[in-house]
């Protein structure tokens, strides 16, 4: 497929523009046309290898995933995480660190004053108590109890999206 190495480049360079604002949020209409150059470079690329003949080369697969991390990296270089969850797992594995349960207080309860910094200030819903599962809390208490703040949430995260 000539055109593997362009759609690669394309897709990268989408999500290269959707990361680059320092507020994604505040980005979103730009955000959005940056993700939706990407999938449809990936799009584009999917169909034709689904419509060939035969399998791909190596090498068009060796591209793909090194697209794939490099495209996952590339979400690890802004500063502001790209969806404000993230402050939420950091919060619950802290809280949950500190021994109080998460499913009882909610971010903004007196109780948990002492623990209230940056992070548990932007917590999304501060008025409700944790919706995440059990498993996940005990990866958040993970994160907490290695002093993992949130770049390094996210480069655990691509961690497991690479070992998958």
């Amino acid at each position: 497929m000539r055109a593997a190495l362009p759609l690669a480049a394309l897709h990268l360079g989408g999500l290269a523009l959707a990361a680059s604002s320092p507020d994604p949020l505040a980005a979103f209409p730009r955000f959005m046309f940056g993700v939706a150059v990407a999938t449809a470079a990936w799009l584009f690329a999917a169909a034709h290898l689904l419509r060939a003949k035969r399998n791909p080369p190596i090498g068009i697969l060796a591209l793909g995933i090194a697209a794939s991390i490099a495209g996952r990296a590339i979400f690890l270089t802004p500063e502001t995480p790209l969806s404000d969850d993230l402050n939420r797992y950091i919060w619950d594995g802290r809280v949950a660190e500190a021994g109080i349960n998460p499913y009882i207080h909610a971010p903004e309860d007196p109780a948990l004053g002492a623990l209230r910094d940056e992070i548990g200030a932007r917590v999304n819903h501060p008025d409700v108590p944790t919706i995440y599962p059990s498993l996940a809390q005990h990866l958040f208490r993970a994160f907490a109890a290695g002093d993992v703040g949130p770049r390094g949430v996210r480069a655990w995260a691509a961690a497991f999206d690479l070992a998958s």
